[in-house]
């Protein structure tokens, strides 16, 4: 399971099939997410602002 940001859409991958997401400011959360992801990769730790 997972997500892939192609073009201007969110594939997001789940246990009963694949859902496209193609809302602009959904798309724009996803890539959000996938920058801090990276970030915190590079840190070696991710810290939520809701503290888990």
């Amino acid at each position: 399971m997972g997500y892939w940001i192609v073009d201007d859409a969110v594939y997001v991958e789940h246990v009963a099939g694949e859902l496209r997401i193609d809302d602009e400011e959904q798309v724009a959360v996803y890539n959000r997410l996938t920058d801090r992801l990276w970030r915190a990769a590079g840190r070696g730790r991710f810290r939520s602002p809701r503290g888990w």
